[in-house]
């Protein structure tokens, strides 16, 4: 099992009491910080329903070879 480490910045995919679904980076300090996130967005009207971490820098490289073509 691997250990995940933190901080953190990861791409949530949430949905809606109403169907809708939506993404979301947040960064998380600790794994609880985690958990009470999706308590809160549950609380909300908001379902956590997948997490993928978030490479910035990847993604700072890619905009950085689009704008240069």
């Amino acid at each position: 099992m691997e250990q995940e480490t933190y901080p953190q910045v990861l791409r949530l995919d949430l949905k809606s009491s109403y169907g809708s679904y939506f993404s979301v980076i947040e960064r998380f300090a600790s794994s609880d910080d985690y958990i009470k996130y999706c308590d809160n967005q549950l609380w909300s009207g908001y379902k956590v329903i997948g997490s993928t971490p978030y490479n910035l820098k990847a993604k700072e490289n890619e905009s950085t070879e689009i704008n240069s073509i």
